[in-house]
């Protein structure tokens, strides 16, 4: 979107870069991500974008590990973004201030299939209700594809025990999709984890597919907040 470089780990190499921009900063692989940080020229700005499952992944660090991370983060690290309310909270937990920014995303209206069929992605803790779901539904046409295309679907499906939303999520309904979620956003179609309450939910916008209507005021909330221009503004412009 930004004709930026993309690099693995620059820091392995000199470099004079203005920028080192991190999406995603794993427990499992931090201290890897922590190398991009080292040896940059003086005048270089160190960023973190957090985007959700990852600061959920540091909560479950030992305290000791906790605490060293903290002392990195707080003295390296220039700014911070995340993607939500939700994350801003727990890395205030941490001790760590950060600006919500969701990342961007490039937009076009995509036209509704033409069957309903229902896009779905569960974790451990709910995959027997997900699963229950589908067997209840024999007329509803589900399927969870690592490489999911909005133009296959007419709805999205995401039961999980994060309290941090898939990314999907504002993809669907930026695409002015229909979205069944235990996650509590903005149009996001939010329900309890109560198996006859979604199945309900589901069939009902089955019902309503023929219309042919996109969720207008969704795409439009959503589609401003992954406006790559005010990304652009707001990281890029500054570096």
């Amino acid at each position: 979107m930004f004709e930026q470089d993309y690099l693995d780990s620059p820091s392995y190499h000199p470099h004079r870069y203005k920028m080192i921009y991190c999406i995603g900063f794993y427990a499992n692989n931090m201290h890897i991500a922590s190398e991009s940080f080292k040896n940059l020229p003086q005048d270089c700005k160190k960023i973190i974008h957090w985007i959700g499952e990852d600061i959920e992944t540091i909560y479950m660090l030992p305290y000791r590990g906790i605490k060293a991370l903290k002392s990195m983060l707080i003295h390296t690290i220039d700014k911070h973004y995340v993607e939500n309310e939700q994350g801003k909270q727990m890395l205030k937990e941490l001790g760590i201030e950060s600006t919500i920014l969701p990342l961007p995303m490039k937009y076009e209206e995509i036209q509704l299939p033409e069957e309903f069929k229902v896009y779905y992605e569960c974790d451990n803790s709910t995959s027997q209700l997900v699963n229950s779901i589908i067997k209840a539904c024999p007329d509803i046409e589900f399927s969870s594809p690592n490489q999911c295309l909005l133009k296959d679907y007419a709805c999205f499906l995401s039961l999980t025990e994060s309290i941090m939303p898939s990314e999907n999520l504002k993809r669907f309904v930026a695409g002015g999709r229909q979205v069944i979620t235990n996650y509590r956003a903005l149009y996001s179609g939010h329900i309890e984890l109560d198996k006859e309450k979604i199945i309900k939910r589901l069939r009902e916008y089955k019902q309503r597919f023929p219309e042919r209507k996109f969720n207008k005021i969704g795409m439009k909330y959503y589609k401003d907040l992954i406006e790559p221009e005010k990304f652009q503004k707001e990281v890029i412009g500054n570096a």
